[in-house]
């Protein structure tokens, strides 16, 4: 009993006969054996909490790299995005200078022409 008593229940309690003492015992045997096979459920849920809160762990970390990439794929992204709109800006100008070109030219043509 004073093992029980202690949480030691891997020990079982001897018979001790039919008389009172001995049920006692009997029922005291039971419950040992119940909370046996209690302690042994907790131990076995709480194992699989372990392997189901390392699996989360793992997951979590996985996570956190996929975000990362991503998030450096979105700077890379807004970063040619920014050399693009830089690249259009100066084709824009590049056209304006040339349309600018394009009407001095015209008008010296056309200046000439009427000299003729």
């Amino acid at each position: 009993m004073e093992q029980v008593s202690a949480g030691d229940l891997s020990q079982t309690l001897p018979p001790a006969g039919d008389n009172e003492l001995g049920r006692l015992n009997c029922a005291l045997g039971e419950m040992q054996q119940a909370l046996r096979a209690q302690v042994s459920q907790v131990r076995e849920a709480s194992l699989q909490i372990d392997v189901g809160s390392r699996e989360l762990a793992a997951a979590n970390v996985h996570l956190s790299q996929r975000t990362e990439e991503s998030g450096a794929s979105l700077e890379q992204t807004a970063s040619s995005m920014e050399q693009l709109t830089a690249t259009v800006r100066l084709n824009a100008a590049n056209a304006q200078q040339a349309h600018t070109l394009a009407n001095s030219v015209s008008e010296t043509a056309d200046r000439g022409a009427r000299r003729w």
